[in-house]
């Protein structure tokens, strides 16, 4: 099978010499011709080229007929697609859910490191009005308490819970004075992420010497507020600390407050006192856990 190169012999068996002359038989016989005598290489070089060619057509008919022990060639590899998933919207708490929220008296105590037993709870359901409290920066009743109405009057509040925690003397305590826990409620998450955000900036006009007029300006307290920070924990904790300075009769009281914002929830604490380490951030973290736990 040799189409597409020519014949490999030329047409004819390579080194093949010409036909000699007849040879002569003897007088008494009748002459005849002899066939051309083909020397031994004559004759080893056809049988080479026919070796050849049935080797040529075998290597052709391998090269088309596939092995039957072969594995097929694969073919493209199939894919499988699937739709995108949308993340379960947060579940939206109620308002009959925020007294839920917040921690006990105990579970504060724990949280701040407070032993005393004279403690007392307040429970409420409105915001805070400060009849006779003003600040110096205005409009910074905020960073020294929860619930200031101004900021909250027109922030679209639907609804607020408040749990105060509170020695009778707060002010000159060596450990936790008190602690005002509140939760409140907006229609949706991004509601109250914004006046979470709202709060926030707010109190950073509020940085530095900070002066809080009491019973229409008859006694005042200063304190020394610190830059905002957050909690190593859960960044969305934005945290706010402030001393008192320069005021007799209260040496080292603290005040750090503390705002945060989960699903449809604002979390405002305001933690005070002497010591109570990290007490507002461990209280906030509880209350956000909450939240993210309603179903």
């Amino acid at each position: 099978m040799t189409q597409g190169w020519g014949d490999p012999f030329g047409g004819a068996p390579f080194g093949q010499s010409p036909d000699g002359p007849p040879i002569i038989s003897a007088p008494a016989h009748v002459p005849q011709s002899q066939p051309p005598r083909r020397s031994k290489t004559v004759v080893m070089l056809a049988t080479v080229g026919g070796i050849a060619t049935i080797a040529v057509a075998a290597l052709v008919i391998w090269a088309v007929i596939p092995d039957s022990s072969s594995t097929p060639a694969a073919g493209p590899a199939s894919t499988t697609t699937s739709a995108p998933t949308t993340p379960a919207a947060p579940a939206l708490a109620t308002a009959a859910q925020l007294p839920g929220l917040l921690l006990s008296l105990d579970e504060a105590k724990s949280a701040t490191g407070a032993t005393s037993t004279a403690y007392t709870v307040t429970d409420k359901q409105q915001f805070n009005a400060s009849e006779g409290v003003a600040t110096q920066p205005d409009n910074c009743r905020s960073a020294l308490f929860t619930g200031a109405g101004e900021i909250f009057v027109n922030s679209g509040a639907t609804a607020t819970y408040s749990r105060s925690i509170v020695l009778p003397d707060p002010l000159t305590t060596t450990e936790l004075g008190g602690v005002e826990e509140r939760v409140v409620l907006y229609p949706n998450t991004s509601a109250a992420t914004k006046q979470a955000a709202t709060i926030e900036n707010l109190w950073r006009g509020c940085v530095g010497l900070l002066t809080e007029t009491l019973n229409h300006g008859k006694n005042w307290i200063k304190y020394q507020v610190d830059p905002l920070t957050r909690s190593p924990q859960d960044p969305s904790i934005v945290v706010l600390s402030s001393i008192v300075t320069d005021t007799p009769g209260v040496p080292n009281f603290r005040n750090v407050r503390v705002v945060a914002a989960k699903n449809n929830v604002l979390v405002d604490v305001a933690v005070f006192g002497g010591n109570f380490g990290d007490g507002p951030q461990r209280i906030t973290a509880e209350i956000l856990a909450r939240i993210g736990g309603l179903t």
